[in-house]
């Protein structure tokens, strides 16, 4: 995340959040924001389009495990923090934050797709497709998978 503009947007937009701790990862906190949260009978999710269905179908991947000795997997919340959001909708993803009860109250906003905006699972795996299709003719193997 980065700081926020000091100006007001349009497309401002404050998302509630709460820790989740496990505790079989002592001193680590995973922050959980909640795209769906109303405000005056609005939520971030409500002013997004899903857009368009980009995966592949699970039958199909199902077939592909015993065509190979290994699969891999990968974190899908890690994967939207890989794709950047607009700067001009940056603001639609700020936060309230305070490191410490002593500290200033600080607003912050992600510069990348957040894990619950209804918009980020298309976002990301548009951009991995275009990816592997940039990079097809050095990686064909890896985009062949992607596809």
């Amino acid at each position: 995340p980065s700081s926020g503009s000091e100006c007001r947007s349009l497309r401002e937009w404050y998302l509630p959040h709460h820790p989740v701790l496990n505790p079989n990862k002592p001193g680590k906190m995973r922050r959980v924001l909640n795209g769906a949260a109303k405000f005056h009978g609005k939520s971030l999710n409500s002013c997004l389009l899903t857009g368009s269905d980009l995966l592949q179908n699970l039958f199909n991947i199902l077939l592909l495990f015993g065509q190979h000795t290994y699969a891999v997997s990968a974190d899908i919340e890690g994967m939207f923090l890989q794709v950047g959001v607009l700067p001009v909708d940056q603001p639609s993803l700020r936060f309230v934050w305070r490191e410490e009860p002593t500290k200033n109250v600080e607003i912050l906003q992600y510069t990348p797709h957040i894990f619950g905006a209804k918009d980020s699972p298309t976002c990301a795996n548009f951009a991995l497709q275009e990816t592997a299709l940039d990079n097809q003719a050095k990686f064909s193997g890896a985009a062949q998978a992607v596809y």
